[in-house]
């Protein structure tokens, strides 16, 4: 994936969301029941203060999950709600506006279960 994201400051954040591709017949790839983590690479492409061309690249590899309250519990909710608003904002400025609204409502009930687990 490659997007362009603009200017960006220590305040600036951006939002990814991916998914893995359904297993086909004969696919030899590794079988995604059995990841235990999953590697992610940035490549970030900038100018510095003196013109010159810079390329920073990140390495991870984060720990998965397929048990659904495990990953819930360690979400992070300022940065799951802040990406809910990113992303139906985006649906919205391609004017799929019924899109957009199916996406805002199923964030919105996710939201309101981990609320009602939490007792808030």
């Amino acid at each position: 994936m490659k997007v362009n994201i603009g200017n960006v400051t220590s305040d600036s954040e951006n939002f990814f969301e991916f998914g893995f591709k359904a297993k086909q017949p004969g696919d030899t790839n590794e079988d995604t029941d059995e990841l235990k983590e999953v590697p992610f690479q940035l490549q970030i492409s900038y100018v510095n203060k003196h013109k010159s061309q810079l390329l920073r690249v990140i390495t991870a590899k984060m720990p998965c999950t397929k048990e659904r309250s495990k990953a819930e519990e360690e979400a992070d909710m300022a940065l799951m709600g802040a990406h809910a608003i990113q992303s139906t904002a985006q649906i919205s400025k391609q004017r799929e506006y019924t899109m957009a609204q199916s996406n805002a409502s199923s964030k919105k009930a996710w939201f309101k279960e981990q609320w009602v687990e939490i007792g808030m």
